[in-house]
Formats: structure tokens, sequence, C-alpha cells
């Protein structure tokens, strides 16, 4: 749900300015390389699932809580990428239909 207002609220922002094709390309950019940070962090937890197990073991939890939480984590990050996914397909949809109106 909240993935969905973000994406809402991306597009009304972009939409209520004055948009310009130079300016929605450097938005095209950063959703690109928002999407590729946030992929970046979904590998790091799922490569580290392990050791971080082992340390919410060592903190007191138990194995079920300690994966519980870390598959939760995990669980969140991957629905932050599908986000910036989105967020840059419309990104990028924007762009061409601003491309398209500028011929």
């Amino acid at each position: 749900m909240k993935a969905i207002v973000l994406t809402v609220f991306i597009l009304l922002t972009a939409c209520a300015k004055e948009p310009s094709v130079t300016a929605q390309e450097a938005r095209v950019e950063r959703a690109t390389a928002d999407l590729n940070r946030e992929k970046q962090r979904l590998q790091t937890l799922r490569d580290s699932l392990v050791i971080k197990i082992g340390q919410n073991e060592q903190l007191g939890m138990t194995r079920k809580q300690a994966e519980a939480v870390e598959k939760s984590l995990i669980e969140v990050q991957a629905t932050v990428v599908r986000a910036a996914e989105t967020n840059l397909k419309h990104q990028q949809e924007l762009l061409a239909l601003l491309k398209t109106g500028h011929r």
C-alpha cells in the first residue's frame, strides 16, 4: 500500500510542474540509480542472512524469531525494490510522453 501511495505521489509531483524533457531525463536517471541502490541493498540483506540470524541469536532471540526478523526485512526491501521498479517505469513512460509531445 505504501508503495502505491509513493508511486502516486511521485507521479503527481512530476506532473504538477512544467515538465521538460531534460528535467524528466534527470528524473529517469535518478530513478535508475535509486533502483540499482535498492537492488544492491536487497542483495546485501540476502547475502548476510545467515550472519544476521546468528547475531540475533547471540542477542538472545530464538532461531525462529531471528529468522522471522531477517526474512521480514528482506520482504520489506523486496517491496521497496518493486516500488523503485514501478517508479522507474512511470518516469520512463512520462519521458516518452514528453518526447512525443515535443515533436
